[in-house]
């Protein structure tokens, strides 16, 4: 389903919000859909951004009903349907033209004149790129690579990438040892399946373009960019093209973060050297520090993980970040002995650098219900036996508790929490709930109503 068929539905089913007023790019854009994500979770149309023509589309991905509508699944069977889904990967096909190709700007770039980038927080240098998919490729086996980073705007021609994670990362590094410049292009605005498989924690020499075609059930379209020998979906709303000199490191940030505070570094500068977009393109919005956020490394990290736990420790049933904690797993198990949260806190809190804390639940706790979580809490954990404090451990820069160590490197402390209640319980840990067939026509009735 392409970005602009997913609106449409968006709007069938009253989960988007139109906001006719006219609104600036810095600040008060991201202030309404920050505000829009925490109250009702909808999706968010900006149709009169100052200054630009092209309108803002938010939230996108707040929820998991709208994850689920993307691949044509019941919500509840989200994450199962994309663990099997990811496992038969289907390549992309390139095309000969594409939407994407109707406007192609080669002299005089002004990016901030052409598309309608946000400035999102107080303190922010400035706007910056926070939705666009970084398209790279190996520049020694020519492998395709992508991944999100945060890009902010530098001058009319020029943007910062903050490539801190593999693969493009990694093809950096390997441009700067070869001395070469490296190729991308900068996607913003694709179906939800490329956006989504663009996070998925794939090992080294795999595309992501196969990911979103096993997400689809059908290949990706492609299209050759104009100035840089990389591919792009065809449908994609605005390209940026561009090359980057890996020795030249300039200062950007600072940028509120995903987890909610602000970093800057130093980062490589990318020359633009064309924009494509579409006829009337719409601008995907992405706001850090934010429900699409959780959901969009959730999956990514359900991906990657769950099979490995699942292979170690039989008993447990998935995973899921803490919606209000982003630093902490929430794990559900069906418990066969006594000892297994504690073995796989040890593990979850030594292994995932990006958490510093863990909580267990058992198999009739919802990980996504924040409710069911909260009860597990208050009823079945027990603060002197269910304890586990590590100390030492490596810790990850966005994190600011975290410590710099000579010759360690960055570390922390981390919090495993077992509120999984005694094997041998005669009920009375039991949660309230109504009964099951009450419960699924109450929720079939309530979805007429409520988004």
């Amino acid at each position: 389903m392409e970005l602009r068929d997913f609106i449409s539905n968006l709007e069938e089913d009253k989960d988007l919000v139109r906001i006719k007023e006219s609104l600036s790019t810095k600040h008060e854009i991201s202030a309404v859909m920050d505000i829009i994500d925490k109250r009702s979770g909808q999706a968010v149309i900006f149709e009169n951004v100052e200054g630009y023509s092209s309108p803002v589309i938010g939230n996108l991905l707040s929820k998991h009903r709208r994850a689920a509508l993307a691949m044509g699944v019941d919500e509840k069977n989200l994450v199962q349907e994309y663990m099997k889904r990811v496992q038969t990967k289907v390549k992309p096909r390139v095309v000969s033209d594409g939407p994407i190709k109707e406007i192609v700007i080669k002299d005089k770039i002004n990016i901030i004149k052409e598309i309608p980038v946000l400035t999102h927080h107080e303190r922010d240098i400035g706007p910056y790129f926070t939705s666009g998919i970084v398209i790279a490729k190996d520049p020694e086996t020519g492998v395709r690579g992508m991944g999100i980073h945060r890009m902010q705007v530098r001058s009319a021609d020029e943007i910062i990438l903050n490539l801190a994670r593999p693969p493009v990362a990694t093809f950096l590094k390997k441009a700067k040892e070869n001395q070469r410049e490296l190729e991308i292009a900068v996607v913003i605005g694709v179906d939800l399946l490329t956006f989504i498989a663009s996070v998925f924690f794939s090992p080294s020499g795999v595309d992501k373009f196969e990911i979103a075609g096993a997400l689809k059930k059908g290949p990706i379209d492609l299209v050759k960019c104009t100035t840089v020998d990389l591919e792009v979906p065809a449908q994609s709303e605005f390209v940026l093209e561009g090359k980057i000199d890996p020795r030249n490191m300039v200062e950007e940030g600072p940028f509120g973060e995903s987890w909610g505070t602000y970093f800057e570094t130093k980062n490589p500068l990318c020359k633009v050297q064309a924009i494509n977009h579409r006829h009337e393109p719409i601008y995907h919005a992405l706001t850090s520090f934010s429900g699409e956020e959780v959901l969009l490394s959730g999956l990514g990290m359900v991906g990657h993980t769950l099979p490995s736990l699942e292979e170690k420790f039989p008993d447990v049933v998935t995973l899921w970040i803490d919606p209000f904690n982003r630093s902490s797993l929430i794990v559900q198990i069906k418990k066969s002995n006594e000892d297994t949260p504690k073995k796989i806190l040890e593990y979850l809190l030594s292994n995932i650098i990006f958490i510093n804390s863990a909580i267990i639940v058992d198999d009739d706790i919802d990980p996504l219900d924040p409710y069911a979580v909260g009860f597990a809490l208050s009823t079945r954990y027990k603060p002197q036996s269910g304890t586990m404090i590590m100390d030492g451990l490596k810790g990850f820069h966005l994190i600011p508790s975290s410590v710099m160590k000579e010759g360690t490197g960055l570390v922390t402390s981390k919090l495993g929490i077992d509120a999984t209640k005694p094997l041998h319980d005669s009920g009375k840990y039991d949660m309230v709930k109504v009964p099951s067939s009450a419960a699924d026509k109450a929720s079939k009735l309530v979805t007429k109503y409520l988004k």
